[in-house]
């Protein structure tokens, strides 16, 4: 049996894409994150993950350790129609890789979300668009160190500058 081929997906973190949604806007990319809520008859997914940073960011790029940081709550909903049946379970964490689409529309998949999903994603921030990752392929990283995987991409992302 032939698989598709997909691109690799470029590996951010959630605050990258809150920061700067319309940048990500048609890229492949590859996200983990805590699993909040699956719904397979909505094909429906939510991850998170809590970002941690401090008031100077140059610091933390730099690497330097800090003892006081903050956490930043980051939501991505994500689309699973295209993904085969997989166990979704969740509190663990998943790596999904797909497109990145604005789902602005009436027939949002945020509106289709619980409304106690929905508070959660709007309690830090009031948003103007919510992102949707048109998922192609999921995996279960529960092994994944998050702190290590955001180190990691923090220091990557201070090379390509």
């Amino acid at each position: 049996m032939a698989y598709p081929s997909y691109p690799p997906g470029k590996i951010i973190l959630l605050d990258e894409i809150e920061n700067n949604t319309k940048n990500w806007f048609g890229e492949y990319l590859r996200i983990a994150g805590k699993l909040i809520y699956h719904n397979t008859t909505k094909n429906i997914a939510v991850i998170e993950q809590n970002i941690k940073y401090t008031s100077n960011k140059e610091k933390q790029r730099e690497g330097h350790l800090h003892e006081k940081f903050k956490i930043k709550n980051c939501f991505l909903i994500v689309d699973t129609k295209l993904v085969e049946d997989e166990p979704y379970k969740e509190c663990k964490i998943a790596e999904f890789l797909g497109l990145l689409i604005n789902d602005n529309d009436s027939v949002s998949k945020f509106y289709q979300l619980p409304q106690k999903i929905q508070d959660i994603i709007n309690a830090d921030i009031q948003r103007t668009n919510y992102p949707l990752l048109e998922a192609r392929i999921f995996r279960n990283v529960d092994f994944m160190d998050m702190d290590l995987y955001q180190d990691v991409i923090n220091m990557r992302n201070k090379y390509e500058q």
